[in-house]
């Protein structure tokens, strides 16, 4: 069943870079940014974290039951802290799960730290290096860059935010 499970992803993926691509192309824009499945070492951290904590307990109760429930329970607390909104933005997105509009970028503010701005009312606030969706700010070449820009976007919404997942210039 996990097999088939990622045959469909891995499908889903390849079905939706072929539709951005052809939408792009069909309606004259420029894809700007289109996110994706990208490794990052945050993603090691529960196994590190998990190994440390099985010979820090193991040491000192002596004892790998112990150890074992430790490691499964830092193994999991640091994943669900440092991956499950990654996986959760993603798998949102390639399932389909996600909101798109087009119009005007509007309000735009942009610092060191963070960049917002707003399209037909939706507010968009993007932490730069976050890790999560379109997380780049125009001084660091980010591609919104301003007012007036004319955007076609799709975003998935989690924690309370919009995660920015797909960016085309409209033409």
């Amino acid at each position: 069943m996990k097999k088939l499970s990622l045959l469909a992803v891995l499908t889903l993926t390849a079905v939706l870079i072929i539709t951005e691509t052809a939408f792009a192309r069909i309606y004259g824009g420029t894809v700007l940014y289109s996110m994706t499945p990208k490794f990052s070492f945050k993603f090691l951290l529960p196994v590190i974290l998990g190994v440390a904590a099985f010979a820090i307990v193991k040491f000192i109760f002596k004892d790998k039951l112990i150890a074992l429930i430790c490691t499964f329970v830092v193994f999991f607390i640091v994943f669900f802290v440092t991956c499950f909104p990654a996986i959760s933005v993603y798998s949102s997105y390639y399932k389909g799960k996600f909101t798109e509009l087009a119009g005007t970028v509007s309000g735009f503010q942009s610092d060191v730290k963070e960049e917002s701005f707003i399209i037909n009312g939706v507010v968009f606030k993007d932490y730069v290096n976050s890790g999560l969706g379109y997380d780049f700010s125009a001084s660091k070449g980010g591609v919104v860059t301003g007012d007036g820009q004319l955007l076609y976007i799709r975003y998935v919404e989690f924690g309370g935010r919009n995660v920015i997942c797909y960016i085309e210039n409209v033409m």
